[in-house]
């Protein structure tokens, strides 16, 4: 023991001896991360090659009588079970390379012994013999006596309660689908149809395969009485888009430019779509917008509109957003911890496809709700983009904005090649967060960690606080501009780094700007002004960059010239937000001449909101002027922003409100009719009688 000792004392000493280099030790930085429960993928016992499910249904009797092939080649070591997913099933049956084997069920999975060790890499068959009832999982809607007003309907986008699988959400597999039906309606499934064989006996058999593999959880079955118009790509591609055979004249509207979304993304991505065959397939009773099911997906038939109800609920941003999950999500599919993998891309690029056919206003507009999101699931807790509970303010949305920071930086080219080389590398592979971060490098050269590591690894959003000073050094004049970073500083959140532009607008229309980084507590920014003229307003990080909290204060003849004369209306919108707090007497003057600088509807709709909250508008001529100009815009989302301010309409503007009884809108329709009968009850059957042939968007809405 005393040997012992003496050894620890001699190393202590020969430590302390050491000369340290103190700026080294002072620098040292030790980073912590949100403790995720799902850091750890599922262990797989064996890799499931193809599910082959041959099946006979049966819609009235709510019924599926079916056998599974699951193909399955065995990992590293001997193995003596499986675990397959079979909740709700009644097994009959369960074979594994023709034997019969033994089984028992345990939270709605079945624990097959092979009875013998199956070897390292050796390929089988495990066949499965069943019926079922299903509860979920395969929904069947219109069958029973109490659903006879329903669309009949056999839907499913997962193989969960129909068809025993391998519930490891990370693992590849091929298709195929036998399925037997009724030979009125029609079966469709993931992949290319082989065949469809007539039994003789009022039944179709449908065979479809998909031979190139994909994630377990995207298969997918639709059965209906659908009207069906196939076409093809400028380049070929064949599509194959369903339609409710009731509603013919609706299918343009519903499916407007979806031959264009192709385009755009295989221009975006430099990959062309990565299957054989693309469809569309509206659901019945569908509670979600839709899901990307390989080659097919499936959307909420709610979404299958005519024109009137088409700035409700389109389905532009929901098709665009499930196709380009055909690329990342299916082609390159993730682990199931980095769900943002899998949602962040389809999000950013259905808002660049809208942004290529309603132009950058609308862009900029559903970048506006993606903020909102954002910093909605940051008043709940700090969770990184990369958190398996990160949510879907994170997976969506601030994935989203974070992609559109990342662009910035890196530029068209460089993105674009590190879009292209991550697709290309991992094509039909199952990926994590570095497998992104190195095709990033790999393709551009730029070690991205530092962004990575304070966007997507760890939580926070900055909080810029902005203050500016008129400076002179050296007989010259600089704007001195103080950017302070005020959220809170902890183990998970640090300083964040960015280049951020800063622009100085001069009262007779100049500007000048400089692009600095900002990094640490503060950061001070000397823009000169060489003519020393006077400042109209200052933007930070004009037309919204930067995912950020900002406070600036400004005075309202700074807040009036940004909302006047900002070239992007973003920063006009931002102004008008900023005069929130004042009285309509002391930014009315603001509003009336920021009004006609920009006719957006996202602008315009927050001036409007702004009046109406004030309980005096009415006695504003100004005020109501300007409302009457948004009810005679034309625009049918700026005149909702009037229909769904206002609750009691002033005599003031009943001549205008009541002409929306006309509008080409359903909602306002709707919203308007409400507003007059309340406040103008004498008079409602007049108004009545002005929409006695409206019927309304959803649930008759306008009718009833």
């Amino acid at each position: 023991m005393k040997k012992v000792f003496q050894i620890f004392v001699f190393i202590a000493m020969l430590i302390l001896a050491i000369p340290l280099n103190s700026q080294t030790w002072s620098n040292s930085e030790f980073y912590s991360y949100e403790n995720d429960p799902a850091f750890q993928p599922r262990q797989q016992d064996v890799d499931i090659l193809q599910v082959k499910c041959e099946a006979f249904i049966d819609g009235p009797k709510n019924y599926i009588d079916g056998k599974a092939t699951l193909s399955f080649r065995t990992f590293y070591h001997p193995t003596d079970s499986l675990q397959i997913r079979v909740a709700n099933l009644n097994l009959k049956e369960v074979k594994i390379d023709g034997k019969v084997k033994e089984y028992r069920l345990q939270n709605g999975e079945a624990i097959i012994y092979t009875n013998e060790k199956l070897e390292y890499n050796t390929e089988h068959k495990l066949e499965i013999v069943y019926d079922a009832h299903p509860n979920g999982g395969l929904h069947f809607t219109g069958w029973g006596e109490d659903e006879k007003y329903k669309r009949e309907q056999i839907w499913a986008h997962s193989l969960q309660n129909w068809c025993p699988y391998s519930n490891i959400k990370h693992d590849l597999c091929t298709t195929e689908m036998i399925i037997t039906f009724d030979k009125d309606y029609k079966v469709f499934a993931n992949g290319l149809l082989q065949s469809k064989k007539d039994n003789g006996d009022g039944t179709n058999t449908w065979h479809y395969k998909l031979d190139k593999p994909h994630v377990v959880y995207l298969h997918c079955l639709m059965i209906g009485d659908f009207g069906v118009k196939n076409f093809k790509t400028d380049r070929g591609l064949d599509l194959q888009y369903l339609f409710f055979k009731d509603m013919p004249e609706r299918f343009d509207v519903c499916y407007k430019y979806s031959k264009e979304m192709f385009d755009v993304f295989e221009e975006e991505t430099g990959i062309n779509y990565p299957w054989g065959i693309y469809r569309n397939m509206p659901a019945a009773d569908y509670l979600f917008g839709g899901m990307e099911c390989t080659t097919s997906t499936l959307f909420g038939g709610y979404m299958y509109v005519d024109e009137r109800a088409w700035w409700m609920r389109n389905y532009v941003n929901v098709n665009a957003h499930e196709l380009a999950h055909q690329w990342f999500g299916n082609y390159v599919s993730n682990i199931n911890k980095e769900i943002w993998l899998a949602e962040s891309f389809p999000t950013y690029y259905a808002k660049i496809f809208e942004k290529s056919v309603f132009g950058e206003e609308y862009y900029q507009w559903v970048r506006d709700q993606e903020f909102d999101l954002t910093f909605e699931d940051a008043r709940k807790n700090n969770y990184p983009v990369a958190h398996s509970r990160g949510g879907r303010g994170r997976y969506y949305m601030k994935g989203s904005l974070v992609l559109d920071m990342m662009r910035d930086y890196l530029g068209e080219d460089g993105y674009k090649a590190a879009i292209k080389h991550y697709l290309t590398e991992n094509a039909h592979k199952v990926v994590a967060y570095d497998d992104f971060l190195r095709a990033v490098r790999e393709a551009t050269g730029q070690s991205m960690e530092w962004f990575f590591e304070q966007w997507i690894r760890r939580g926070g959003e900055p909080h810029y606080k902005i203050d500016y000073r008129p400076i002179t050094m050296e007989n010259k004049a600089y704007t001195l501009v103080n950017v302070a970073q005020i959220h809170k500083i902890n183990n998970l959140t640090s300083y964040f780094k960015m280049p951020i532009e800063i622009e100085v607008h001069y009262k007779d229309g100049t500007k000048t700007s400089q692009k600095p980084w900002i990094d640490g507590a503060n950061t001070e920014v000397m823009i000169q002004n060489e003519d020393n003229k006077e400042i109209a307003f200052i933007l930070f990080d004009p037309n919204r960059h930067i995912v950020k909290k900002m406070t600036f204060d400004r005075s309202i003849d700074e807040l009036a010239a940004q909302a006047e004369k900002s070239e992007n209306m973003i920063d006009k919108l931002d102004a008008i937000r900023a005069m929130k707090k004042l009285s309509l007497e002391k930014k009315i003057d603001a509003f009336y001449d920021a009004y006609p600088t920009n006719e957006y509807h996202l602008f315009r709709g927050e001036i409007i909101k702004q009046i109406v909250s004030d309980e005096e508008y009415s006695k504003n001529a100004k005020a109501v002027t300007l409302i009457k100009n948004a009810i005679k815009s034309g625009d049918e989302l700026t005149v909702r922003s009037v229909v769904s301010s206002i609750d009691y309409i002033p005599k003031t503007i009943k001549r205008e409100y009541e002409t929306i009884l006309q509008d080409s809108c359903y909602r306002n329709v709707e919203l308007a009719l409400d507003d007059l009968c309340r406040s103008f009850p004498k008079s409602r059957n007049k108004y009545l009688k002005a929409t006695k042939n409206e019927i309304g968007w959803q649930g008759r809405n306008i009718r009833v």
